[in-house]
């Protein structure tokens, strides 16, 4: 239940922070991204990170990640474009199992690469997991979604510049706040 409880609350958070065309605006806009992808790498990718770490850490359970990107895909895929018809930004764009299969990859990567780093500093562990699951968005957006939606391709240069802000904003934007709720527990000598 609390996987879904997050997973809402992330829907809710993404539609409440970035109605209609206002992720295209912040990225092109004001922070000035070459496109397509920069809505995707910058803030849409980095928050449903967060929302399947904070789900992970609140259950502690293995899937809870992949539950909550469950739940955040469908409801924002399918709502988002009701509540906004005209926008075409960030999951809205594309067909809906596409859309809804993105976001589970990230929910997948978080808990593949938590477990594999498992043994690493939290930071690491976090910092990495999210940079990754970001980055897997973001390619998974270019090489599947956005052919079918009738994008252009992204050019090499600015392929360049998303992989770059996919890495740092999925790390800081993703991963730190997890990092810093991770209680690691002290290790114990042998005796």
């Amino acid at each position: 239940m609390a996987c879904v409880a997050v997973g809402l609350a992330g829907t809710v958070a993404l539609i409440a922070l970035f109605p209609g065309g206002v992720l295209s605006r912040i990225t092109h806009g004001v922070l000035h991204l070459p496109g397509p992808g920069s809505g995707i790498c910058a803030l849409y990718g980095p928050l449903i990170v967060l929302c399947a770490f904070l789900a992970a850490r609140w259950v502690r359970k293995p899937g809870a990640a992949l539950l909550c990107c469950a739940v955040l895909g469908l409801l924002h895929s399918v709502f988002m474009p009701i509540l906004f018809p005209s926008a075409k930004t960030a999951g809205t764009v594309g067909p809906l199992p596409l859309r809804i299969l993105g976001v589970l990859l990230v929910g997948a990567f978080v808990e593949c690469l938590t477990r594999l780093l498992a043994r690493r500093s939290r930071w690491l562990r976090y910092l990495v997991s999210a940079a990754c699951a970001n980055l897997a968005l973001l390619l998974f957006y270019w090489a599947a979604v956005y052919p079918l939606a009738g994008k252009r391709p992204v050019s090499a240069g600015g392929a360049a510049v998303l992989i770059g802000v996919a890495l740092v904003a999925g790390a800081f934007l993703g991963g730190f706040v997890p990092a810093l709720l991770s209680r690691e527990r002290p290790r114990r000598a042998n005796a």
